[in-house]
């Protein structure tokens, strides 16, 4: 897929979906001060070249799951991209980055409680070549997510 150029007013379109997508095209044609028109060419190319991505998410899926934060260390720093890669192909992950200070990797996932995801962990995180240790966290009671800008899927 070939990059994109992104101006200013694909940017302003962008922010303002970001921030509700609910928003009528209308709407941020107004906002903006170009036409409607202008606006859903912009939307449809953005989408087709897959810098946009429409979407519904909601936090049915945390109904009674917490998010779980998986530091992970590796015994080298090398094997970071091999052993993301591993992490990102497993469905029950959400989120896998590499990191730089507390841990090598951080990947997120949701579980219902710690015994559950004391079981995922030791089932199917543990035993990846090149991790040397876990240490983890689960969410309680969250406070503040900002769907736009960091989605949490189920």
């Amino acid at each position: 897929m070939k990059p994109i150029q992104l101006d200013d007013l694909d940017r302003q379109i962008i922010g303002r979906l970001g921030d509700d997508a609910r928003t009528s095209m209308r709407q941020i044609s107004r906002e903006l001060d170009v036409s409607e028109g202008a606006v859903r060419a912009r939307v449809r190319r953005l989408h087709d070249a897959g810098a946009v991505r429409m979407a519904v998410i909601t936090n049915a899926a945390l109904h009674d799951r917490f998010p779980a934060f998986l530091w992970i260390d590796l015994t080298a720093r090398d094997l970071a991209k091999e052993v993301a890669g591993q992490l990102a192909a497993i469905q029950e992950i959400t989120f896998v980055s590499t990191m730089l200070g507390r841990a090598d990797i951080l990947a997120i996932t949701l579980a219902g409680d710690s015994g559950e995801l004391s079981r995922f962990v030791h089932e199917k995180v543990r035993n990846i070549a090149g991790i040397r240790d876990i240490r983890w966290t689960l969410g309680y009671r969250m406070k503040k997510h900002l769907y736009g800008k960091c989605a949490i899927v189920a």
